[in-house]
C-alpha cells in the first residue's frame, strides 16, 4: 500500500474491500476474507476518502491534491469524475438532496 496507506472500507454486503494508497495515488480492491489484491487503479494525487454508493454501482473517492472526486465501479473501472473545492476529504450521502451524476 505504499508509504501512506489511508482509508479502508468494506462494502455493505461484505463482498469487497476498498482502500487508498495515498503515496501511490491508487485505489486498491481486495477480497475482504483473504485480503488478496484483486486490482489497483491509479486515480490521482493523494486519494483520501471512500464512499460506497447506496445503489451498489460503485465507490466515490476523493483525491485531495487533484481536487477531484472519482467514481469507480466495483471492478475498478472509471465511471466518471468531477471537480471539487480545495483539498476534498470526507464524503457523505445526505438523504433528500437531488442526485447529480459525475461527468
Amino acid at each position: 500500500m505504499g508509504t501512506m496507506p489511508g482509508t479502508v472500507r468494506v462494502s455493505p454486503d461484505g463482498g469487497i474491500a476498498v482502500a487508498v494508497s495515498m503515496s501511490e495515488g491508487e485505489v486498491l480492491f481486495a477480497d475482504p476474507a483473504t485480503l488478496r489484491l484483486k486490482r489497483s487503479v491509479h486515480v490521482g494525487a493523494m486519494p483520501d476518502d471512500i464512499l460506497f454508493l447506496p445503489d451498489g454501482r460503485g465507490v466515490l473517492v476523493t483525491c485531495m491534491l487533484e481536487e477531484i472526486i472519482v467514481w469507480l465501479d466495483l471492478e475498478g473501472n472509471l465511471v466518471g469524475s468531477a471537480r471539487t473545492g480545495k483539498e476534498p476529504r470526507g464524503l457523505a450521502i445526505i438523504p433528500g438532496l437531488p442526485a447529480r451524476e459525475a461527468s
